[in-house]
């Protein structure tokens, strides 16, 4: 089997970087409602 062939397909980590963080930064984190509401839960007994 010719590697070299499969190497010229390989892409670029530079490029697949920029556009893994690009997708990234399009859904903002929202904070869990359900975990917020346990540590609310939480406070009030403790």
């Amino acid at each position: 089997m010719n590697f070299a062939l499969l190497l010229s397909h390989l892409p670029n980590t530079h490029e697949s970087r920029a556009h893994y963080e690009s997708l990234l930064s399009l859904d903002p984190v929202r904070p869990n409602r359900l975990a917020a509401f346990w540590r609310r839960l939480g406070s009030l007994f403790s």
